[in-house]
């Protein structure tokens, strides 16, 4: 059991928000007017290469975060003053408010987080760092250890996030009857239970084998070889890494082999639809609830703030419990991030260090640093939580409960109905239909499958992920279901 305890509730830090109309310098000058450490810059999102612009007079540039689509600027002012610059939507992405509407969201997701977890956990300046610190004060002592690292690593490296795929068909149609966009509402809020932890033990294949047979949804992953069966003739059940190393892909032809590691839950799913496996080995965790009472609180806060202000700050401050789980999920996967500070030909001639690689944007020199998770950061890693909660989302893409007896899932309808999927997102050509009833208190239930847009065809077949997106925006531009 780790040893480490719950810190200090955050201290509040005096921020300015402000709408974001392209002038570093108007919002570095109004932070240092009202003495404010952080910019929380709403509206549009700023330009590519917005933090590469040379500093405005009498600031100097800190080390940016340019990564994961959650920009930090970070700027220190002649007097000593330090500021950085944040995008509210790194907290509720997909939510415009304006500055006043963006203060009152954060205002109300700080009360109702707080108050969920009954004041031992508060706002950190990251939705990630405030998820997993608040699984620490809701855990208490009595909470798992680490893997060995080399055990940890190996996950990292078989275990992808997002199943990202526009489905291969061999004679795919000019157009489409019509496209419906679906997703699963808070899917990781479904899927956090029961999770396994250390310790863990590497098996052997007779034992890994031996283990899938008697336990099917044992907490564990399997490294498995095979080919896909005779007669298959839908999407992929198995995420594997291309043979370049270069991205994932499910094989799905007849006879196309596979090498590749899977959760028990992914791997019991290829069995009972006929596949078979040769087992290499596996690791064994032991089943805890290393997160169930955090997923209760953060699900509590989130209701709680929907029944508070069912409008527009509402739905924002909601969004941002959301994105609170899912970056600290992806916290617990994490090793660390990448630093840019832009600098000058002259420094650039200067000996670098040796982490350091330096790269151009534009007409700025960039120097390029790892930062390696170290610390407390370090001691808060559990790859084997995130890689199984994305394991089950890739499951439950092939195959979900509707709570009526009834599946959902791309497997529940014809090939010809499918033509892509993302994350925990569907995209077919058509809406299935699938139930989607409330819980006895007559709230909608998470991981449940529901319409988020649709659009009448005839329309363009995508022939990129880029032309999936855009029929994706356009649907959902047209749909009413946001929630």
């Amino acid at each position: 059991m780790t040893g480490l305890a719950p810190r200090h509730r955050p201290k509040a830090r005096p921020t300015v928000w402000r709408a974001w109309d392209g002038n570093l310098e108007a919002a570095l000058a109004a932070a240092l007017a009202a003495a404010a450490p952080v910019v929380m810059l709403t509206g549009q999102r700023p330009a590519s290469g917005w933090l590469f612009r040379p500093a405005p007079a009498g600031w100097a540039h800190g080390e940016h975060f340019t990564d994961l689509d959650r920009p930090v600027g970070r700027f220190e002012h002649h007097t000593g003053a330090r500021v950085e610059l944040r995008l509210a939507a790194e907290w509720w992405p997909g939510h415009d408010l304006n500055p006043t509407h963006a203060a009152a969201a954060w205002s109300l997701l700080e009360r109702e987080f707080v108050r969920a977890f009954r004041g031992q956990a508060g706002l950190w300046s990251t939705p990630g760092t405030t998820g997993v610190e608040a699984w620490v004060a809701a855990t208490g002592p009595d909470r798992p250890g680490q893997l060995e690292p080399d055990l940890a690593d190996l996950i990292r490296q078989t275990s992808p996030q997002h199943r990202v795929e526009l489905v291969d068909h061999d004679d795919p149609p000019d157009e489409l009857p019509g496209f419906a966009y679906l997703d699963a509402r808070w899917s990781y809020a479904a899927l956090t239970r029961e999770l396994g932890s250390a310790p863990a033990r590497m098996l052997t294949a007779e034992q890994a084998g031996e283990l899938a047979a008697r336990e099917p949804h044992a907490r564990a992953r399997y490294h498995v070889r095979g080919r896909v069966p005779d007669g298959w003739d839908h999407v992929g059940v198995l995420v594997c890494k291309r043979d370049s190393g270069d991205g994932w892909h499910a094989p799905r032809r007849p006879g196309e082999p596979f090498d590749t590691w899977v959760d028990a839950y992914e791997l019991a799913l290829a069995g009972r639809l006929g596949w078979t496996v040769d087992h290499v080995e596996a690791i064994a965790l032991t089943q805890r609830r290393p997160l169930d009472t955090w997923t209760e609180r953060l699900v509590r806060a989130r209701q709680r703030i929907l029944d508070t202000d069912p409008g527009p700050v509402g739905s924002a401050a909601a969004a941002a419990v959301r994105q609170i789980m899912l970056t600290a999920l992806g916290g617990f996967h994490s090793t660390g991030r990448d630093t840019l500070t832009p600098i000058t030909e002259e420094q650039a001639a200067r000996r670098l260090p040796p982490d350091a690689a330096l790269e151009r944007h534009g007409s700025v020199l960039v120097l390029r640093r790892r930062r390696v998770l170290a610390g407390r950061a370090a001691l808060l890693t559990h790859p084997e939580w995130s890689a199984a909660v994305w394991a089950k989302a890739h499951a439950r893409l092939l195959e979900a409960p509707t709570g009526t007896g009834q599946w959902a899932g791309v497997l529940q309808l014809p090939l010809a109905d499918v033509i892509g999927m993302r994350g925990d997102a569907l995209y077919l050509t058509r809406d299935p239909g699938w139930p989607d009833p409330p819980d006895p208190a007559g709230r909608p239930v998470n991981g449940r499958y529901r319409l988020k847009g649709a659009l009448t065809g005839p329309l363009p077949y995508p022939r990129t992920l880029a032309d999936l997106n855009k029929l994706r925006a356009a649907s959902e531009a047209a749909g009413t279901d946001t929630r």
